[in-house]
């Protein structure tokens, strides 16, 4: 089952025994165990009815006890335990068994991460149980979000307001939720978010530095670029977010350079790339740093760095200064 799936199955008030939440969208996890308490838990019972476990902190055999208790003056008992890879191979067992009979008025949540649902285990719970898969949503699938979360709110957002947004911030939900929560207390009792309300609260430093540490990296100015990269760290921004940011950035310069090719006009270079005019100038300058070759690897090692940042034992900030210093230091073909 995937997320919106879920969704629509609780808007309909139909729940299961027992959901395996997993993958690595880990702020669409917390939004769905937070719209599944919301929908079952009163606040007046919740004390009663409502269980948050840790799995390696809280045995299998106790956490089973609780399910396995009936509500106190409501129809269902919640209970969640996240972390369920912690668990030892006996509580496992424990869950699995649970699992088969469940007590169907409980509804026991167990949340992990990407893991491989075909292999031991997950593989038995995932027979057992509802399984809701959390994949990271594409980039067309990103405007669709941010309008549905506006408008829980109460609000609509324009489309250039919406462009900006996604291009300012960049793919991370849980940043994206942040800036709209923003973006709604800026806008008091307008209706509608417009792009100045963006500009205004988003930040355009924020947005010029991110560009201005891809512009650094392009041209292979290691020592401006790793200062800003720091500098972007210490601010908050995210690891996931400046790599989306430099991925974005390189798959500009790739189009650049291929009309640069076909020497088209900088009017229709900037339409056909779909950046600024007055950028033109700027990234035809960048592309003679980089051959076809070099910008393949740039986007091998862009690969690289986003599979390290999901499973490396590596320190995020490690992944992303070996990341920049790579791209710095691509040797011509």
């Amino acid at each position: 089952m995937k997320y919106g799936e879920f969704l629509r199955e609780i808007e309909k008030n139909r729940y299961e025994p027992v959901y395996f939440f997993v993958g690595e969208e880990d702020f669409l996890k917390d939004e769905a165990l937070r719209k599944i308490t919301a929908a079952l838990i009163d606040p007046q019972t919740k004390e009663f009815n409502y269980d948050l476990l840790y799995g390696g902190e809280t045995d299998a055999a106790t956490a089973v006890d609780i399910a396995t208790s009936f509500p106190m003056m409501a129809q269902r008992r919640l209970v969640i335990l996240r972390d369920v890879h912690h668990c030892s191979p006996k509580d496992r067992k424990i869950l699995l068994a649970y699992a088969a009979r469940p007590v169907q008025t409980t509804c026991f949540v167990l949340v992990g991460p990407k893991v491989d649902l075909t292999k031991g285990f997950y593989r038995e719970l995932n027979k057992a149980a509802t399984t809701v898969v959390f994949w990271p949503l594409f980039d067309n699938q990103i405007p669709p979000w941010i309008r549905s979360r506006v408008q829980e709110r109460g609000r609509r957002i324009s489309s250039k307001a919406l462009t900006a947004l996604q291009n300012s911030v960049g793919p991370n939900l849980r940043e994206l939720a942040n800036e709209i929560d923003k973006l709604i207390t800026y806008t008091d009792e307008h209706r509608t978010i417009e792009k100045e309300d963006v500009d205004a609260v988003v930040g355009a430093q924020r947005a010029h530095s991110v560009f201005d540490l891809a512009g650094s990296v392009a041209e292979k100015r290691l020592d401006d670029a790793l200062r800003i990269l720091h500098a972007l760290l210490e601010a908050g921004e995210s690891e996931t977010s400046i790599l989306w940011t430099l991925t974005r950035y390189f798959s500009t310069l790739a189009k650049v350079h291929e009309l640069s090719e076909e020497h088209v006009s900088a009017k229709e270079l900037a339409k056909k790339a779909r950046i600024r005019p007055f950028l033109v100038s700027t990234y035809l300058q960048q592309i003679r740093h980089l051959s076809p070759l070099q910008l393949e690897r740039a986007f091998h090692l862009l690969l690289e760095a986003d599979v390290r940042l999901k499973t490396s034992y590596q320190t995020p900030q490690l992944i992303m200064e070996l990341l920049v210093y790579r791209l710095c230091r691509l040797q011509r073909d």
